[in-house]
């Protein structure tokens, strides 16, 4: 390999950005739902299929736009990335969890 020669290891990324991505996926797929979803059934008095959309809404994947403008920004570009590629298949596990559970809980 010649000095100059850039080499890219996904694994130390992954391992460097763990605890980011960790804390944002957690936050946007999980306890967002959870606050937004009892606010607006018990605050805001929503139910039924209103309710359901605003939740399942919260808790989808990071949206792609926002997230290529931030990266474009310079706003921690592989965090970014990895929130993207990590949050769009785990919010095919997630939404449906959660759309399960609203069924058994409201």
């Amino acid at each position: 390999m010649e000095q100059g020669d850039i080499t890219f290891d996904p694994i130390a990324v992954v391992r460097s950005e763990f605890r980011g991505v960790g804390f944002g996926l957690g936050y946007k797929m999980l306890i967002a739902p959870l606050v937004i979803g009892l606010f607006a059934a018990y605050v805001l008095g929503m139910n039924g299929d209103r309710l359901s959309v605003v939740v399942l809404e919260t808790a989808m994947a990071p949206m792609i736009t926002a997230t290529v403008l931030g990266m474009e920004a310079g706003f921690a570009p592989d965090l970014g990335a990895l929130m993207l590629g990590v949050g769009i298949p785990l919010s095919l596990a997630t939404v449906p969890l959660i759309h399960f559970l609203m069924g058994r809980i409201y």
